[in-house]
């Protein structure tokens, strides 16, 4: 009857050595939320930042492109003697 009391007897949960276990146990579960949760979480907004960024770009370049075709073709039918070559892609 002695063993069982003092198999199931539990530290005081203030102790010196259940606070440094509780500050073991705190760490690696923070790092394990930082790198599951909190890490692909940011990860995905960066990506979707970049495509939409991405976007922006190419659709400021279409129009930039058609400029240029608009120009070319406006300074052609001016009948300039010299018309600009294209450039390359």
């Amino acid at each position: 009857m002695q063993a069982t009391r003092l198999a199931l007897r539990m530290p005081a949960p203030h102790t010196a050595n259940s606070i440094a276990f509780m500050g073991l146990v705190v760490l690696p579960v923070l790092f394990a939320l930082l790198v599951l949760v909190i890490l692909p979480i940011w990860v995905f907004i960066k990506v979707r930042t970049f495509s939409s960024s991405d976007e922006v770009l190419e659709a400021r370049l279409a129009a930039l492109e058609q400029e240029i075709r608009q120009l070319r073709q406006a300074a052609q039918l001016r009948g300039s003697s010299s018309p600009l070559p294209p450039t390359p892609p």
